[in-house]
């Protein structure tokens, strides 16, 4: 009996001293590893409580924390942390653990190049012995492992990259997994976290380990794409990359083969934006869609079935150095400009051959905000509601269709539609047409280039392409209504052709400037591009115009541009002759049509010729006044050989019989009389021509000059009577 209350009493005190010793364990355990954490980790932590239920196989850890090198900043922590174990499943050969609760877990993750903050903690690699496994018999054990109800709320994740200075939150991160197993065949997961406040992010993924194969869903919901804006400014002078991301991807594939890889799905970003560093933002898009119909990685194939862009906002400017699109890229062109060539001189892999497909991209409501900032004041414009949709585009499509449309500033529209070829850009067809382009908007261009604002004018225009690798035909149709410019301005970067009198020439009666304007040209030949083609023959038509304006003036009036140019005069002539006057008719007949022109007349004459026949003809008036019944009526009529002339001469000076005729004159004539006679002679011709324009055909006095002429440096081409004409417009 004795022996039997010892053994009773033996037992009941070991049970005690092993309950008591199961009780304070996780005591025990809680304070060994907090007050030791430090020459077990190299870390100091802390922990608030630790609790081991035996009887459900569950751990429990509240308000734990891991902290920093320095001891005083957090790298890890969590309020709870629940482990329950199902030894039960052992029986069935699986390790399982029945749940999993991660409650406030936070981590703060730190790295500057190569190194982490978390370093400290990861044994070397060359301490680490690394065991051999019997592949085979992994392979065909029947071991599982299976995780069920996985709960993690509430969490933070903090990632800093010290070299960019750029941190990542993930915060409100919300983990629900209901299984995570894995046997020999297959397992299932699935993940559904959020990213910061609005941001939810799901994955689903169907592992089959017998078929080596894998199905992954993927999605998201207004994921934030600001916190990634530091990555990007190596590339682009970026200071906010605005976004929220949306997607839904499904992605198969095959363990045993990495690039055999299809993906399927939709990805979306909602009210896109980006931001340089001047606090301009340069591109903000309310919605980027794009459907993919397949990407396959293995055979190079790519598919999508649909790109849309809805109400893009682009704003572009350009400036003095450079747009603002080209500095916003400046540190990627400049590192392109930059490189080194790369050696590219290796051997290349059997390529399976690349096949892509767009079915559909289409720009909806889209808006260009332009500014110069290159001319003499700024010029701001808006292009409006562009829309533009293309179809089909893959690489072997020779007629690509493309149509779009716009509108202007205030008034005007653009539409057009072309077919261009991605294997061969020389075929090419197009046909657009701009209507009703209110012209007064572009004031400071013509201001700056011509010294006149353009006050009003509607510009319409259509063109139309035929272009293969052998021929292009081009036809352009201009049309320009009531254009009208205004005063002359001061700026002096205008251009010395006068364009302005060009664009006034070839306005017709009805005040508009309408011509047809054909190119052609052969695509092959070296050098040609089509762009610089056309307004090389538009800006060669325009310069004729300029430079040569009586072209244009005498197809008004039918005559040639000879007649318009030179009114020739003969030697001493003093009165207007019919030819003379037939020609002063058409430039009137001109200033009815073209009242803005000015017709410039300067008189050219030969001094010393012109003294000449001044002299002959009053020597030669003489001798016909003292001829006796006389038929002669005109100096003009007595010939130098005349032999009654020339007795005539030799009596009023036979000292100079050896000269001719012209010098035998000069020296019978006072020289200030000749001069008195050639003044009056310039100044009657100028009131001659200044009389008939005026009064006889009623021309506006604004519209007639008479110019001086220097007779001092007159060029010998010049020195012939008459009065040359020069045009220009008001």
């Amino acid at each position: 009996m004795r022996n039997f209350k010892k053994r009773h009493y033996f037992i009941g005190g070991f049970l005690l001293t092993v309950f008591l010793m199961l009780f304070f364990l996780s005591t025990i355990i809680k304070n060994y590893v907090v007050n030791n954490s430090e020459e077990l980790i190299g870390r100091k932590l802390t922990l608030n409580e630790l609790h081991i239920n035996y009887f459900k196989v569950q751990v429990t850890a509240r308000d734990f924390a891991l902290f920093e090198t320095n001891k005083v900043d957090t790298f890890a922590s969590f309020r709870e942390l629940l482990i329950n174990y199902d030894p039960w499943k052992l029986l069935g050969n699986e390790y399982a653990v029945s749940q999993i609760r991660l409650i406030e877990p936070y981590i703060y993750i730190s790295q500057n190049g190569a190194s982490f903050n978390f370093d400290d903690m990861v044994a070397s690699s060359d301490t680490v012995a690394v065991e051999q496994t019997d592949s085979v018999s992994v392979e065909n054990s029947e071991v599982k492992f299976s995780i069920r109800n996985i709960d993690l709320q509430d969490g933070e994740f903090r990632y800093y990259d010290k070299q960019i200075d750029n941190l990542l939150s993930f915060d409100n991160l919300n983990l629900a997994l209901p299984l995570i197993a894995w046997d020999s065949r297959s397992s299932e997961m699935g993940v559904e976290f959020s990213i910061g406040k609005r941001g939810l992010v799901k994955i689903d993924a169907d592992i089959n380990q017998e078929d080596k194969l894998y199905n992954i869903r993927f999605g998201t919901e207004n994921v934030q794409l600001k916190s990634f804006t530091n990555y990007l400014k190596d590339y682009m002078n970026i200071e906010e990359f605005n976004g929220l991301l949306q997607s839904d991807i499904k992605i198969r594939g095959s363990i045993k083969h990495p690039d055999d890889i299809l993906v399927r799905g939709e990805v979306a970003v909602d009210s896109f934006s980006l931001v340089n560093t001047g606090m301009d933002t340069l591109l903000s898009v309310n919605k980027i869609y794009t459907k993919v119909d397949s990407l396959n990685l293995k055979d190079s194939r790519y598919i999508i079935s649909k790109l849309s862009v809805e109400d893009p906002i682009i704003a572009a400017a350009l400036n003095t150095t450079q747009s603002n699109w080209e500095e916003f890229f400046s540190p990627v062109l400049s590192d392109t400009t930059n490189a080194e060539t790369v050696d590219t001189t290796a051997v290349e892999d059997e390529a399976v051959p690349l096949f892509y497909r767009i079915d559909s991209i289409m720009i909806n409501n889209g808006v260009v905000r332009f500014a110069d900032n290159t001319l003499n004041r700024d010029f701001r414009y808006d292009i409006q509601k562009i829309n533009v949709s293309l179809a089909n585009v893959y690489e072997t499509n020779n007629a690509i269709p493309v149509k779009w449309g716009m509108k202007f500033n205030n008034e005007g529209s653009f539409d057009g539609e072309t077919r261009f070829s991605m294997a061969n850009p020389l075929n090419l067809y197009y046909k657009g047409a701009v209507k009703n382009l209110d012209l007064h908007s572009f004031s400071p261009y013509t201001e700056y280039h011509l010294a006149y604002p353009i006050v009003s004018g509607i510009f319409n225009y259509e063109a139309d392409i035929h272009m293969t690798p052998e021929k292009l035909e081009n036809h352009n149709h201009l049309l320009v209504n009531e254009m009208q410019f205004g005063k002359r301005t001061k700026d002096s970067t205008a251009s010395k052709l006068p364009v302005k009198l060009a664009l006034y020439l070839i306005k017709d009666a009805q005040d508009k400037v309408e011509f047809e304007l054909p190119v052609t040209g052969n695509p092959s030949e070296p050098g040609f591009k089509l762009g610089p083609v056309i307004w090389k023959t538009f800006g060669k038509f325009i310069v004729k115009t300029a430079t040569q304006p009586f072209g244009s003036l005498a197809k008004l009036v039918g005559t040639t541009p000879d007649e318009l140019k030179m009114i020739p005069f003969k030697y001493t002539q003093d009165s207007l002759m019919a030819a003379q006057r037939k020609t002063l008719d058409k430039i009137a007949q001109i200033l009815t049509k073209k009242e803005d022109l000015i017709f410039s007349f300067r008189q050219e004459m030969g001094v010393d010729e012109e003294l000449g026949m001044l002299a002959v003809k009053k020597v030669k008036n003489q001798f016909i006044q003292e001829q006796t019944f006389s038929k002669i009526k005109d100096w003009n009529q007595v010939k130098d050989s005349d032999e009654a002339f020339v007795a005539f001469l030799n009596k009023l000076s036979p000292e100079t019989v050896d000269q001719i005729v012209t010098d035998r004159c000069l020296t019978l004539m006072p020289a200030d009389e000749l001069r008195s006679e050639f003044n009056g002679l310039y100044k009657k011709r100028n009131e001659l021509l200044k009389e008939y324009m005026l009064t006889q055909k009623a021309c506006n006095p604004s519209s007639v000059k008479l110019l001086n002429v220097d007779f001092n440096n007159m060029p010998k081409e010049l020195e012939k009577p008459g009065f040359r004409v020069e045009v220009s417009v008001k």
